[in-house]
């Protein structure tokens, strides 16, 4: 079965559902390259109500650990923060922090994790994402690892149905206005909050299926190792 992605240009071939070994052999030919990559990325995913760790907790970990199968993940390559947003009745307990992963365990860890809050139960809302996207402009954040030549450097937000309110989009227009993040928004199964969700971003894309996920971590992951290799920052 062959599958082409026409929005992102990406031609992936499944063999009986092998979904891991049909990634690693997508990205055979850029592993010494991409070895190599460097670059500041904050993830930051949406684990309200609208993303319910049963249904989604798997499959969006999986995607965002599939962007980064090739790279070495450690402060002088891949320099990774990472907060969940959670919903607007549960904590946020995570403060994020570059040159805290020197691997992939540990991310894989939290990031699954954070789908299910202290609290036990999920809340409706994402009041508390503007705040967490201001860290992106704060020094205290900034000198736990940021690093100005290293490139290119990323905000990931990951949700499905959430919608920014009108503070989180000014939020984030400081950040892409100010020139550290470009942020790249992420929504899986969208449905009418794509309007809002492209206001806050400097890139936007959509997946409707584990397929699409797929496609868009390996066209993400190569397009990372190109920014990195010619020193530019990710280009939309």
């Amino acid at each position: 079965m062959i599958l082409v992605d026409m929005e992102w240009g990406i031609k992936v071939e499944e063999t009986n559902g092998e979904m891991d070994k049909m990634l690693l052999e997508s990205f055979s030919n850029q592993n010494e390259l991409a070895s190599n990559t460097k670059a500041n990325i904050f993830i930051i995913n949406d684990v309200s109500s609208s993303v319910p760790a049963s249904k989604y907790a798997d499959t969006l970990t999986n995607f965002l650990m599939n962007i980064f199968i090739n790279f070495e993940i450690n402060p002088k390559y891949i320099n990774i923060a990472f907060s969940p947003s959670p919903g607007d009745s549960n904590l946020w307990v995570y403060l994020p922090t570059f040159n805290m992963y020197n691997d992939t365990t540990l991310l894989r860890n939290n990031i699954n994790s954070s789908y299910y809050p202290i609290e036990g139960q999920q809340s409706h809302g994402q009041k508390q994402l503007g705040s967490i996207i201001q860290f992106a402009l704060n020094p205290e954040f900034l000198k736990t690892g940021y690093d100005g030549s290293y490139k290119p450097h990323i905000i990931f937000y990951l949700t499905t149905t959430s919608s920014p309110d009108s503070d989180t989009i000014k939020q984030a227009q400081k950040v892409i206005n100010n020139g550290k993040f470009k942020i790249i928004t992420i929504a899986y199964q969208p449905t009418d909050n794509v309007e809002s969700l492209e206001k806050m971003s400097s890139c936007f894309f959509k997946a409707t299926n584990e397929n699409n996920l797929l496609s868009l971590s390996i066209a993400l992951s190569r397009k990372i190792t190109t920014a990195s290799s010619t020193g530019t920052e990710y280009q939309c």
